[in-house]
């Protein structure tokens, strides 16, 4: 029975899952920032796995710089394990046909390879997070590469900042496609945008891979956009986390 440790650091926020023989038992979700503090994070690591004394490994998925050390540091004062921090050098359980690997973000290809297995064909997988990142997993379990567009959040941000009048908006889901005021055009610009935007690229690799593909969505953002989207999809939470597991019955 191993006990691990999982962490997905991401660019707004860090998804913990404390895993039992496979299976994830407990969930934290701390704000990226309180990665960086070691002493803010040791409490909520306390808090919400202060029960398991013990842990067999730790594994760290970051595309946040220098976050990992900090976590490490952190994890090691608690349980006194070094922290696994995963990159293309592991066995990932898909090829990777690009030019550089190493250049793409550890979060995509852990994705793209839990939902390649869980599946057991080619897959379209799409994330909405701080980016939203489409890609492209063959049949043969090679992952072909993507694209990266931003996410609901950078978009209204990116319009509030970069405009003098547009205000500065949180996401919510909009009641429909015609905005009647500005924040109202926003929201449904950003989001149905956004949807719209991965439909579209969705039949794109389709057409690159010669086939029509599954679609499997995730990310913290899926809620906005699930109803909207006019592909046949299926949402898969917590697929990084679920791919660390995967992972270390690896190695």
């Amino acid at each position: 029975m191993r006990t691990l440790l999982l962490l997905d650091v991401g660019n707004t926020r860090v998804k913990i899952g404390l895993s039992v023989s496979g299976r994830i038992q407990a969930r934290l979700q701390v704000e990226t920032e309180c990665a960086h503090d070691s002493d803010a994070l040791a409490e909520q690591l306390r808090a919400a796995f202060g029960q398991w004394t013990s842990l067999d490994a730790c594994f760290v998925a970051s595309v946040v710089r220098g976050a990992s050390e900090s976590i490490a540091e952190t994890v090691a004062g608690i349980w006194s394990v070094p922290s696994v921090m995963v990159n293309t050098q592991y066995d990932l359980g898909i090829a990777v046909a690009v030019p550089k690997p190493e250049s793409v973000g550890i979060d995509r290809l852990l994705e793209a390879s839990e939902a390649y297995h869980l599946l057991a064909s080619g897959v379209v997988v799409a994330t909405f997070g701080s980016a939203i990142t489409v890609d492209l997993v063959t049949d043969d379990g090679t992952f072909r590469g993507g694209t990266i567009l931003p996410g609901l959040r950078t978009g209204l941000h990116g319009l509030h900042r970069d405009t003098s009048l547009l205000p500065q908006l949180d996401v919510e889901a909009p009641n429909t496609v015609l905005g009647t005021d500005t924040a109202t055009c926003m929201l449904a610009g950003v989001v149905y945008g956004a949807t719209g935007a991965v439909d579209r690229i969705y039949q794109d690799l389709c057409h690159v891979a010669g086939k029509r593909l599954p679609l499997v969505i995730t990310g913290g953002d899926v809620e906005y956009v699930a109803p909207l989207l006019k592909s046949t999809h299926q949402i898969e939470a917590d697929l990084v986390l679920r791919a660390l597991i995967s992972l270390d019955r690896r190695m």
